[in-house]
Parts: C-alpha cells; sequence; structure tokens
C-alpha cells in the first residue's frame, strides 16, 4: 500500500518512483544497520548475563548506532528535527511566524 501511495504522490508532483523512495533511504540504512548491531548484541552477550542486561544492551547499541547513521546520512532531517523539538519545547522562542 506505500508503495502505491508513493508512486501516485510522486506521479503527481511529476517525479519517478526512484525520486519519491530517495528520502527514505537514508533512514532505512540506518534501520538496517540498527538491526545488525542489535542482532550481534544478542549473539555475543550469552543469556546467562541476565535478560535485563541484554535488553539494556540491545537498546543502547540499536538507538547509538541508528542516531549515528542517520545524522550521518541525513543531516538536514535531523536538524529539522530537532528544531521542531525545539520549537515545541518552548513555544514562546519559535521561529515560526504566527
Amino acid at each position: 500500500m506505500y508503495l502505491i501511495s508513493t508512486r501516485l504522490t510522486s506521479a503527481a508532483l511529476g517525479l519517478s518512483l526512484f525520486e519519491g523512495l530517495r528520502p527514505l533511504a537514508g533512514p532505512l540504512l540506518s534501520g538496517v544497520l540498527m538491526l545488525a548491531g542489535v542482532w550481534l548484541v544478542k549473539h555475543q552477550l550469552a543469556p546467562d548475563h541476565g535478560l535485563v542486561l541484554l535488553l539494556i544492551a540491545k537498546v543502547l547499541v540499536g538507538g547509538i548506532v541508528y542516531a549515528i547513521t542517520v545524522r550521518l546520512s541525513v543531516p538536514a532531517a535531523v536538524r529539522d528535527g530537532l528544531m521542531m523539538i525545539g520549537d515545541l519545547a518552548h513555544p514562546s522562542r519559535s521561529r515560526v511566524s504566527r
């Protein structure tokens, strides 16, 4: 369904399907690398270390890998996201005109 929606939106904007999907490349790569990092942690830490330690390690590694790869692959989106969070946290200092 997503591909159909993307194809129709891309066609309406005069873009090819590839051009419509290109913005997803960075987050998709980050997700794949995060999955690989979590998989490595799962197979490197034996279950006898405890499930809580395993969960904490997987969440930390996954989060760090995702954050680094998103930052490197789509820095403009990260910058925009951080600015939006700042605007939401401090509406009085918002850079958005009202």
